[in-house]
C-alpha cells in the first residue's frame, strides 16, 4: 500500500490534483473532511477540534481499507498549522499522530497558483508564509516530500513525476 498526501496552503490545487492522481495512477482518493463539516468560515475551538478528531478517524479507516495507492487530499499537517496560526497553540493528540501514523509521502503544493476565492477561504495574503510552515513542519517531523509547482498541466505533470518518483 502506498499513501501519498497532498499538502499546502489554501487554494493550491490539492483537492483537483488529488483527484487527477488517483484516476491517473489508479488509486482512490479521501477528500478534507473539513470541506463538509464547514458552512461558514467563523470557528472555534470546538470546531476545530471535531474537525481534527473527524479527519484523523476517516484517514485511520481509509488505511485500513488497504487502498494498494491511495491520494489523502489534506491530512493532520494541515490540520496543525491552522490550529496554530488560529489559536497559537497545537492540541499535542494531533503531534502524537503525526509521530504514529501510516507511512506515507507528501507531495508540498507550491502557493504558485492565483488565490480562488470560496466562502471557507481567508489566507489570500499569507499563502507564501503558510507554505514556509508547512515545509518547516515536514521537516519537523522528517516527512519525505516533494515540492510540486506551475499551473495547469505543468503542475499535473509536476505532481505526477513526484508521484512516480515515490512509488
Amino acid at each position: 500500500m502506498r499513501l501519498i498526501c497532498l499538502t499546502g496552503p489554501e487554494s493550491s490545487g490539492k483537492t483537483t490534483l488529488a483527484k487527477i492522481l488517483a484516476r491517473r495512477f489508479g488509486g482512490v482518493w479521501l477528500p478534507e473532511y473539513a470541506r463538509s463539516y464547514m458552512t461558514k468560515p467563523e470557528y472555534d475551538k470546538d470546531d476545530l477540534l471535531k474537525i481534527t478528531r473527524e479527519q484523523r478517524d476517516r484517514e485511520l479507516s481509509f488505511v485500513d481499507s488497504k487502498p494498494t495507492i491511495g491520494f489523502l487530499d489534506t491530512d493532520l499537517i494541515n490540520i496543525r498549522i491552522w490550529w496554530e496560526v488560529r489559536t497559537g497553540s497545537i492540541p499535542e493528540e494531533i503531534d502524537e499522530h503525526l509521530r504514529s501514523q501510516t507511512k506515507r509521502e507528501y507531495l508540498l503544493l507550491r502557493s504558485d497558483l492565483p488565490w480562488e476565492y470560496d466562502e471557507l477561504r481567508d489566507s489570500k495574503l499569507d499563502r507564501d508564509e503558510l507554505f514556509e510552515r508547512h515545509r518547516e513542519t515536514l521537516d519537523r517531523f522528517g516527512f519525505k516530500y516533494s515540492i510540486v509547482e506551475g499551473e495547469g498541466e505543468d503542475r499535473i505533470q509536476s505532481a505526477v513525476c513526484a508521484t512516480k518518483a515515490q512509488i
